[in-house]
């Protein structure tokens, strides 16, 4: 494949195209120099105003969020509502809540959120009492003796 020759216009053309390319980037670059690189120069005369004003919204922005921290803390509480409904959802069928009756599951949830028994277990296993205060057997093991806690009542009053 041969090379074709340009013509002395086209080489012309081509060079007044490279001129205004060269003339527009010196344009370019002394106007980046002037505003980017000369304005650090305007910026030593004021650093001490422009440190101090940082420093000031700084110190500012800290002051408003260690108050907005600790006022937060202080105006929040959760306190439990008289009255309103709760509602929890079962996967299974509830047919009693008595607690001497439950078989399944969802009795025994829904049975433990109406019904706070004498005794449960920790973690360790041992027995501990919920509603009971203390308690003894007597010497045959037929007879038990639960003392309630103080202020305790029935679900009727």
């Amino acid at each position: 494949m041969a090379k074709k020759r340009s013509s002395p216009e086209e080489k012309s053309a081509i060079d007044a195209v490279r001129q205004k390319v060269d003339r527009t980037q010196k344009l370019v670059f002394t106007h980046i120099k002037k505003v980017f690189v000369g304005g650090w120069d305007n910026l030593r005369t004021v650093r001490r105003e422009v440190i101090g004003w940082l420093s000031l919204a700084c110190i500012l922005v800290v002051i408003c969020i260690a108050q907005a921290t600790v006022l937060s803390r202080n105006t929040h509480t959760t306190v439990a509502a008289d009255g309103g409904t709760y509602m929890e959802g079962v996967v299974d069928k509830i047919n009693t809540i008595n607690p001497l009756y439950v078989t399944t599951n969802s009795e025994i949830a829904a049975s433990s959120l109406i019904y706070q028994p004498l005794f449960s277990y920790d973690e360790t296993g041992h027995l501990k009492g919920i509603l009971a205060e203390s308690w003894s057997m007597s010497d045959d093991g037929k007879t038990y003796n639960v003392k309630l806690r103080d202020h305790i009542k029935w679900s009727d009053g």
